[in-house]
């Protein structure tokens, strides 16, 4: 049995993950793009822009146990 060689970048589990890689590279670049597109047009129009996402809390989830245990 052959030993593979990690510096070997033409294997077909490699070259996968290359894939995988760069669509998820050209996925965040679209949406970095729209995102950027979206605002310039709200400012150009002098509107206010929408929030569109809603800001992340890691500890939502500790703070809705404790709602359940302390119900108002």
């Amino acid at each position: 049995m052959s030993k593979k060689n990690p510096n070997d970048h033409t294997g077909p589990t490699w070259q996968m993950h290359m894939q995988m890689l760069t669509k998820r590279k050209k996925v965040i670049e679209v949406n970095e793009t729209l995102r950027q597109a979206i605002s310039d047009w709200y400012y150009e129009n002098g509107m206010v822009e929408p929030l569109w996402y809603v800001p992340k809390n890691p500890d939502w989830w500790e703070e809705y146990l404790q709602s359940l245990d302390n119900p108002e």
